[in-house]
């Protein structure tokens, strides 16, 4: 019977319900009928879950969410929470690899902080080892309350609007379900409720305003797949559905699940997939923001590729990978597509780990050759029979990695193929020989038609067309040399070079790619494409829209959700002082002349602002240069980038003890960017460099004055500071100046010390404050020099018999300012400190806000009083007792 009900629902697969929740009740009540102890209920229901997700799966409904345990559970006995918790985590050990090779994703909506940090492990690891391709994604709730999930949320959103200085008109639905435990989540079409009680305990309050609701007499444990599907049945049956969305009428992008299908549209169907794979991406970002004009500018282009080439099998490399959306659309992506950039949802980046066809991760630029040329030689090695793609910007073509690649690819004469995405823009307009040698390449195609022509003849087989190629081969290059003289920079590197081509017309496109497909060697394939296409406002100002946070939701225009005075705001605001005050002053930037406020010297100092493309590398040792001329540089970089030229700063500037300034923007943890723009890792790679001051300003009134000392100061220089907003107005009093390794008291206190770094010293003094109406007297010093370390107030601390230390940091505790700290304390002598860390514990960021991912780390005010204030009770000092 239920193999029939299954056979007769797949049938009308069309109807079946997306997303399936389930409040699995009356495990107890079973078990007391029977005369068991509640564990044995629990232990049968565990059972009850596994034929259920099989289901599930085998129906293939897109979502499953399970209510596991809610906040209330914790009310109960001990040892009963104590099981429900052990059955999670056997049933995790069991399951995983099973759920990761039937194509289910886990999830785990709900608050983590209670739960035991093994079980928390277990819960991110298997989040990690599911999330590749997946059909259905399960949810078990755990430690979730639908009010507190509100609540959460409207707490977060007043945060972030009052720092963002965003009017209440402003506020919509969505801007809710993005700050919930479930943000890119569907809302379930139906609630099932087993054990006979008609209520729904706390559960999805916000999702299921238009859901059918079930409410089944079966206990949990007796509830069956054959009951799930008289559900279903009878869902299908009900003709009032609001809580299910329903397309009118099916879409082109909709039937597109691989490559494959791509391929299978008739050619004149393909503007009409592109025009909605433009309507798709514009319509995600306005509610989430992400890369805009890139992804618009590429559309056609990737449905070209898709439909010459075969991924999996030949691999496609992104550069710079913010290009990626319409190739996620185009591999099985679509109906996962409104969870990109959210928490375990779509990342904004190509990830290996996310689907197979992403064979490389790229958030960084220029790598894509380098990468695709290792790919290339590894396909030869292995005999593998395959093309490899990479497709980079002309922003990217000013990174010096590309030019290394393309030597490298020159000499080994490997098949390989590039695509060059020439817009004229990176972030910013390109900048450079290379942007006006392929200005010039643009505009002349003689030379292509006539080597076409001659390729074509070499084909032949005839033996005149062979001696007539040899003839002419001294004159194609003559003709090479008359057509474009300087301009090709490509073929005397090894490259055929074929273009340019409209990067807009697919169906010319897909012509040349079949014949690039043929060409033995490396060949570069010149595209040109317009960033932004087919949405005005990014065509018009594709530098704007490049990234943004959001659109308006009726006029699909810009919403500028930044506060009045955002840390970039202050740094570009203060270069336009010191230029002015200081002739000395120099501008230099990676590409980013918008994202790190440098900009602003365009028009006012042209000839003190130096953009050098993508090129950190360039860029650090450029200023070092200057700083030999006598000049101060400022070289503005976000951290995440930095790290490129870690060899230059320590090589080039930090050994000579030359007098740059790196304004390190983007520092510490990075709204909804995921692992690979993370400002984690500064601190780490620059406190050991030999002659540099390391700076962290507390709020952007602190960096104005950082910047003024680093002009004093002869040695190199970084000041660290976030994106966004400083953590809010808190009255600290009059501020001592910068002074050389100096820490700035906050507050005074004899119980224990804080010593934070930059805005984290905000969120630590709110915690303290708290703490004092606790009876607990917390000292709090803004760091202020993260290197060299203020070890006098230190020693001063330990005078006054503080002996319990807690250091706060976004950044990796790993080599952080934490560790720093207990080095110092070390050396100092100092062995009965007692130091508690608080910072990143790992590298792996999952895309959400800045907000979201300060409270997963312990870094919000909240949790830094928590975690000082169970500390403190745990060392019995006596101080202060648990529970007040």
């Amino acid at each position: 019977m239920k193999e029939q009900g299954i056979k007769d629902l797949l049938d009308h697969s069309d109807a079946l319900p997306a997303h399936i929740a389930i409040i699995m009740d009356g495990n107890g009540r079973w078990a007391q009928e029977r005369g068991l102890p509640r564990s044995a209920g629990h232990k049968a229901g565990a059972e009850r879950v596994r034929p259920v997700i099989e289901l599930c799966s085998e129906l293939v409904i897109e979502t499953l969410t399970m209510f596991a345990f809610s906040t209330e559970n914790w009310q109960r006995p001990e040892a009963e929470v104590s099981g429900i918790m052990k059955l999670l985590g056997m049933f995790l050990d069991r399951e995983v690899e099973s759920l990761k090779k039937n194509g289910i994703r886990l999830r785990f909506p709900g608050s983590p902080d209670r739960m035991s940090p093994v079980l928390r492990e277990k819960m991110r690891k298997a989040e990690e080892i599911t999330s590749v391709d997946y059909k259905t994604t399960l949810n078990i709730c755990v430690n979730y309350g639908g009010r507190d999930e509100i609540l959460m949320a409207i707490k977060r959103i007043m945060k972030s609007r009052r720092d963002e200085g965003l009017e209440a008109e402003s506020f919509e639905l969505d801007d809710i379900s993005q700050y919930l435990y479930t943000a890119g989540m569907p809302d379930p079409d139906i609630l099932i409720r087993t054990g006979g009680d008609n209520r729904i305990s706390n559960f999805l309050l916000w999702q299921i305003a238009y859901s059918e609701i079930f409410f089944h007499p079966k206990y949990w444990p007796d509830f069956g797949p054959g009951d799930l599907v008289e559900c279903i049945n009878d869902y299908i049956a009900r003709e009032r559905r609001f809580g299910r969305i329903e397309e009118s009428g099916e879409t082109l992008l909709s039937t597109i699940d691989s490559p494959e299908d791509v391929k299978k549209l008739p050619a004149d169907r393909l503007d009409e997939l592109a025009a909605e794979v433009r309507d798709t991406i514009i319509s995600r970002v306005s509610s989430i923001g992400g890369h805009l004009a890139s992804n618009l500018g590429i559309v056609e282009l990737t449905i070209a590729l898709h439909r010459v080439f075969d991924s999996p099998r030949d691999k496609f490399v992104w550069d710079v990978g913010h290009q990626c959306y319409p190739h996620k659309l185009l591999t099985g992506r679509y109906r996962d597509f409104a969870t990109l950039r959210t928490r375990n949802g779509i990342s904004g980046f190509p990830k290996r780990g996310e689907s197979e066809h992403d064979c490389f991760d790229t958030g960084h630029g220029s790598t894509s050759l380098s990468a695709a040329l290792g790919l290339s030689v590894g396909r030869d090695l292995k005999n593998e029979d395959s093309h490899v793609i990479g497709i980079c910007g002309d922003g990217a073509m000013s990174g010096g990695m590309i030019f290394e690649a393309l030597n490298h690819a020159g000499e080994l004469s490997r098949n390989i193929i590039v695509i060059l995405n020439d817009n004229s823009f990176s972030i910013s307009p390109v900048t450079g020989a290379l942007g006006r040698s392929l200005s010039k390449l643009r505009t002349s195609a003689h030379y292509v038609r006539l080597h076409q022509t001659m390729e074509n003849l070499k084909e032949k087989p005839s033996g005149i067309f062979k001696a007539l190629s040899l003839i002419t081969s001294p004159f194609r290059s003559l003709g090479k040399y008359l057509a474009f003289r300087e301009n090709i920079i490509f073929e005397e590197l090894g490259f055929q070079y074929v273009g340019p081509i409209d990067g807009h017309d697919i169906q010319a496109m897909c012509a040349v790619l079949e014949n690039v497909k043929k060409i033995k060697g490396p060949v570069l394939v010149h595209v040109l494409t317009k960033k932004g296409k087919g949405y005005v406002p990014a065509e018009c100002d594709p530098a704007s829209y490049h990234g943004i946070n959001k659109l308006s939701a009726v006029k699909k225009e810009k919403v500028d959700i930044r506060p009045a005075v955002t840390y970039t705001h202050a740094f570009s605001a203060c270069m336009k002082k010191l230029c002015k005050k200081d002739d000395r002053v120099m501008g230099i930037t990676a590409a980013m002349p918008g994202g790190t406020g440098l900009e602003k010297l365009i028009e006012e100092y042209p000839e003190r602002f130096f953009d050098v493309g993508m090129a950190e590398q360039h860029a650090v040792t450029f200023a070092a240069g200057l700083a030999v001329q006598g000049f101060r540089p400022v070289v503005a970089i976000y951290s995440t980038f930095l790290q490129r030229a870690y060899d230059q700063i320590f090589h080039d500037v930090c050994l000579q003890d030359l007098p740059v300034i790196f304004a390190v923007d983007r520092a510490g943890l990075v709204s909804r960017y995921g692992q690979t723009h993370q400002g984690i890792m500064d601190i780490a790679y620059m406190r050991h460099l030999p002659n540099i001051q390391l700076l962290a300003p507390r709020d952007t009134v602190e960096l104005e004055a950082m910047m003024e000392y680093a002009l004093t100061q002869d040695h190199p220089l970084a000041v660290r500071y976030p994106s966004g907003a400083d953590a809010g107005p808190i009255k600290t009093g009059a501020r001592a100046p910068i002074e050389h390794a100096t820490a700035e008291l906050l507050k005074n206190g004899k119980d224990a010390a804080v010593w934070a770094v930059g805005p984290m010293a905000m969120h630590a003094l709110k915690a303290a404050r708290a703490l004092q109406k606790q009876g607990l007297d917390v000292r709090v010093l803004n760091a202020r020099f993260v290197h060299p370390m203020d070890e006098t107030t230190l020693l001063k601390a330990y005078e006054d018999g503080i002996r319990r230390f807690f250091t706060v940091e976004d950044h990796l505790l790993s080599s952080g300012f934490g560790s720093l700290f207990l080095d110092r304390a070390n050396a100092l002598g100092l062995d009965l400190l007692n130091v508690v860390r608080i910072g990143v514990e790992h590298s792996y960021i999952p895309d959400d806000s800045r907000d979201n991912l300060l409270a997963d780390f312990g870094l919000d005010s909240a949790s830094i009083e928590q975690k000082i204030l169970e500390t403190m009770t745990n060392a019995q000092t006596g101080k202060v007792k648990s529970g007040r």
